[in-house]
């Protein structure tokens, strides 16, 4: 009868294992592109108007999300979980099931800028800076009730400073007025507002 070598064998599970493993690449992997492949690739579509109960605002697209043309594209992206575990919406769902959030719970999703890269350090904060203004003028055009900005990093760009805290926010801005990109858009006066209609970041 034959000798089995069994750290032979076991070499040979462990290799199988590895090589398993291996060849299952995350998400952002199996969509490396090139960079005239990712300057390519169109902004991810934005469903605005006005009266939304929520906008949520990202920085801007991962490849995952500029390839499939879907917000928070990647299925290890806790946005959608975190959505459902909040109580914002009645059940989880998919990324690709984001265009629900529009059509039945009445809020949407924009970016502060629409190229997509790899990663958000992949943009010079002078990029994000360019882009506060028009990221105004659609907020201005289509003013929803809540500004959610997913993240402290883009709302410290927003405003100009990184002297805020996390939550509900008590300063308004008024959107319309010129901006100056390195301060964000100016503060408005308190009793000029109508509160009834003010959007609180």
């Amino acid at each position: 009868m034959p000798r089995v070598n069994k750290d032979s064998k076991a070499t040979k599970r462990t290799s199988a294992k590895r090589t398993a493993i291996a060849g299952q690449a995350s998400p952002a992997r199996r969509h490396q592109l090139t960079a005239q492949e990712l300057q390519q690739l169109a902004p991810i579509p934005e469903t605005l108007r006005p009266g939304l109960d929520v906008l949520f605002v990202g920085i801007n697209p991962g490849v995952v999300s500029g390839v499939k043309q879907l917000h928070f594209g990647n299925p290890q992206n806790f946005f959608w979980p975190g959505l459902f575990q909040s109580g914002l919406i009645p059940e989880a769902i998919q990324p690709e099931d984001g265009h629900r959030l529009a059509a039945e719970w009445n809020m949407s999703i924009v970016n502060l800028v629409q190229r997509t890269t790899p990663s958000t350090s992949d943009l010079s904060r002078q990029e994000m800076r360019d882009a506060v203004p028009e990221l105004c003028r659609k907020i201005s055009a289509n003013p929803p009730r809540v500004i959610c900005f997913v993240g402290k990093g883009i709302y410290e760009i927003f405003v100009g400073s990184s002297k805020i805290t996390l939550g509900l926010q008590d300063s308004v801005y008024d959107l319309d007025a010129p901006l100056n990109a390195s301060l964000g858009p100016p503060l408005c006066q308190h009793d000029s507002i109508d509160q009834s209609s003010a959007a609180y970041l």
